[in-house]
């Protein structure tokens, strides 16, 4: 998901609970703030170090994010507190 300057927490607020959101820019970090699960991808290119600390969890392909919400079993060790 791709939205600019502040716009995505604002979308984030308007779903009912249960959001994750994916993502890696500078300007996700306050849809990372908002959302319910917040999963940081660092490609080749990165991902901006306040977005990362935002983040419930880090994974290294957007495939391998999008897997945890199918597999959720994997997420359980991941969360657990």
């Amino acid at each position: 998901m791709s939205i600019y300057s502040g716009q995505g927490q604002n979308y984030v607020r308007t779903i009912a609970p249960g959001v994750v959101v994916l993502g890696n820019g500078v300007n996700d970090e306050l849809m990372f703030r908002e959302a319910d699960l917040s999963i940081a991808v660092i490609g080749k290119e990165g991902c901006a170090t306040a977005t990362l600390m935002s983040s419930n969890i880090v994974v290294t392909d957007i495939i391998d994010g999008l897997d945890l919400l199918l597999m959720h079993h994997r997420l359980i060790p991941t969360l657990r507190t």
